[in-house]
């Protein structure tokens, strides 16, 4: 597609970010606008944006790529990644995603669910990735941990602080995960270093005098990468999501947690296949279950890690954005 000019060069990412709907799927689409544009796209975004999440896109050099929700300009390509059901990913809005496609040439769906929909239009690949017993169905359902959410530069290397463990719980409402999280951090006697990922969406969080005496921690946000916070972390503990994968792609110890019933029910999956602790739903742990879980990250943290890295990979998304070409150019030839 690259040097076309007109509707024929557009693609949109129809997704959400907010309190509500969290900040990874617009993290993904970021990425996969940045790869797509470098092929030549113009890229566009439509859906619900915090003031943070409309920042972020236009830091990543989206500026003045933001359409009116009731847009309808075509599209060579369309992208819909968005949770229509916060808490069941297995539903989505079929009539929307109807609209989405009808515009566009080519449609991909971003599967949230276990298992791809049994009815999404003719033009639309899905696309998914969680360890859920799903095939690839080809040419237009494509699963598996090589569609996992990442985007890892070659030259990032993990090389962790000993005694270091990082805190990333984006995607949930108010401060109460966090104030408990550092607070059962604050009783590790083997963590010395906390660093504190602020998510863009959700609500600040002080760590100040909640911390042990032997402890330092540093705070980020907005940062126009993750990776080398993440590469120089022993533990990370995060909600379930795309930092996750990213985090276990990288080799660091995994202690996932849910900010939702389904988060805890994925982040089940991911300690079943044997690549990261499930410490469970948020909401219901008590700080003792969540000290239990931590330590158990740490004690057997480097045979899951080999586990995770061996299988899931680095460049997820080039493979996404590779499969969707490929799948545009096959729709473009049958249409000539």
């Amino acid at each position: 597609c690259k040097g076309q000019s007109g509707p024929m060069t557009d693609v949109l990412f129809r997704c959400d970010a907010s309190p509500q709907h969290g900040f990874g799927h617009l993290a993904r689409c970021l990425q996969l606008g940045r790869m797509l544009s470098e092929k030549g796209f113009r890229v566009w975004f439509q859906g619900h944006y915090s003031e943070g999440a409309q920042h972020r896109i236009e830091q990543n050099g989206f500026s003045g790529s933001i359409l009116s929700i009731d847009d309808q300009r075509p599209m060579a390509l369309a992208i819909y990644d968005t949770m229509d059901n916060t808490e069941d990913p297995q539903i989505f809005d079929l009539s929307a995603l109807q609209a989405v496609a009808k515009r566009s040439t080519l449609c991909v769906f971003m599967a949230n669910g276990l298992v791809a929909p049994n009815t999404v239009p003719s033009n639309t690949m899905v696309i998914g990735y969680k360890p859920s017993g799903q095939n690839s169905i080809p040419p237009m359902v494509q699963w598996g941990l090589e569609f996992a959410p990442t985007d890892i530069p070659q030259d990032i290397l993990f090389n962790p602080r000993k005694g270091s463990l990082l805190i990333a719980l984006g995607g949930g409402q108010g401060n109460s995960a966090m104030l408990m999280a550092l607070d059962v951090v604050a009783g590790m006697s083997s963590v010395h270093h906390v660093d504190i990922l602020q998510s863009p969406v959700g609500d600040y969080v002080s760590p100040e005098g909640r911390l042990a005496a032997h402890q330092t921690f540093r705070e980020w946000s907005r940062l126009p990468s993750v990776f080398p916070l993440i590469a120089g972390s022993e533990l990370v503990l995060c909600s379930y999501g795309h930092f996750a994968y990213e985090a276990m792609a990288l080799g660091a110890g995994v202690c996932v947690v849910g900010q939702k019933p389904f988060q805890a029910e994925y982040g089940a999956l991911l300690e079943k296949a044997g690549f990261a602790v499930n410490a469970g739903l948020l909401s219901t742990i008590s700080p003792e279950a969540l000290f239990q879980a931590l330590r158990k990250t740490s004690s057997g943290c480097d045979e899951r890690s080999s586990r995770a890295t061996a299988q899931i990979a680095r460049c997820g998304l080039q493979r996404v954005v590779d499969a969707v070409l490929t799948a545009l150019n096959d729709i473009e030839v049958t249409l000539k």
